[in-house]
């Protein structure tokens, strides 16, 4: 009798923990659009809290570690953008200035473009009516797109309370993030907890090794392109060096996908600006994006971050494209981490999915 109760109330207890879970993610769902924000606080405090702990072991507080990491970090962050960001933004007025018509050389190269298609008479030539088709429908898009996202930064108040509510949402995650992991330690049974502590610690440094390193080689991948392409405006006069650099920075922490819609960029764009052989300027652009990214890839990068995350390219591929359609740009950046993470999971609790497929034949053999 004593036993059947026992068994019905761990029945309702399961029960009402599956209830309170379905009502949480409920909860989790409704409230969804806040969420990347506190994400993204809780992930700057993730990749500041080294710096707290090593001075909170020298006799500070943890006010003040937190308050010191994030003003540092701060102000290497206002330091860049006041550093790039004018550059950036007089590059982009001068493109907008050139396609002005009836004098801006990219509205004239447009205009010869199009008379060069008129003559060849498209509507005789399916190939060519497809591309002006699907061009005109890409465009048409693409504007409307760049309309709405900027009519909602310009009217849109959440985006600026966000903008002012993420320091400080970092502020507070540094002084929460060493006790909350030590409250979410205790929730573990103790059989498993070493499994989880061990699984915890690896997968604390693989991202934040991944994050704090990849940071890192944006910055020298954005500068390092920017200053070679400036180096051959002296050649070739092509523009926007430091445009295609910084957007060759930001672009780096997105793996593969990234590096290719570089390269095309400085196709382009060396294609359209450059005086003296355009091809051969194109092709020299989108080089040096695909040089230094492999250089970085395979010679800098483990030696920066450590030891590679350990993903096939497949997977890598499937988990950018995969976490650009669940969180955007967001999700494409946490995309390989996040796939790091779980292999580091499989490894811990399922060790044999990563044996080799020969040696259990060997052994029977």
């Amino acid at each position: 009798m004593q036993r059947n109760s026992a068994s019905s109330s761990y029945m309702i207890n399961q029960i009402l923990i599956l209830i309170a879970l379905v009502i949480f993610l409920f909860l989790l769902y409704r409230i969804r659009v806040i969420l990347p924000l506190f994400a993204a606080g809780m992930l700057l405090a993730y990749i500041l809290d080294p710096i707290a702990d090593e001075l909170e072991s020298r006799g500070w507080s943890r006010s003040a570690a937190s308050l010191i990491s994030f003003v540092f970090f701060l102000l290497l962050f206002v330091a860049a953008v006041i550093a790039i960001v004018p550059l950036v933004i007089s590059q982009v007025q001068s493109f907008i200035e050139e396609c002005i018509p009836p004098h801006g050389r990219y509205y004239r190269f447009a205009v010869e473009l199009l008379k060069r298609i008129e003559e060849s008479n498209p509507s005789q030539n399916p190939f060519l009516a497809y591309a002006l088709q699907a061009l005109s429908s890409f465009s048409k898009q693409l504007g409307e797109f760049i309309l709405g996202r900027i009519r909602w930064a310009v009217t849109s108040l959440g985006s600026l309370l966000s903008i002012l509510l993420l320091p400080i949402i970092t502020y507070y995650s540094l002084q929460i993030i060493d006790p909350l992991r030590q409250r979410v330690l205790a929730l573990i049974p103790v059989r498993y907890r070493a499994e989880v502590v061990t699984l915890l610690h690896e997968t604390g440094k693989l991202i934040g090794r991944y994050f704090r390193g990849y940071m890192l080689l944006c910055v020298c991948v954005g500068i390092i392109d920017g200053v070679i392409l400036w180096l051959m405006s002296f050649i070739f006069h092509n523009d926007y060096a430091a445009a295609i650099g910084f957007t060759a920075g930001i672009t780096y922490s997105i793996p593969y996908i990234g590096a290719v819609g570089s390269a095309i960029l400085a196709f382009i764009v060396g294609y359209l600006t450059s005086e003296h052989y355009q091809l051969l300027a194109a092709l020299f652009s989108a080089g040096v994006i695909t040089v230094v990214n492999q250089i970085f890839d395979w010679l800098i990068m483990p030696k920066v971050i450590g030891q590679r995350v350990g993903l096939h390219p497949l997977i890598a591929i499937f988990a950018v494209m995969a976490g650009s359609v669940m969180f955007g740009i967001v999700g494409m950046i946490i995309a390989v981490p996040l796939a790091g993470c779980i292999k580091l999971a499989l490894m811990q609790f399922a060790p044999k999915l990563f044996e080799p497929i020969g040696s259990g034949g060997a052994e029977r053999g």
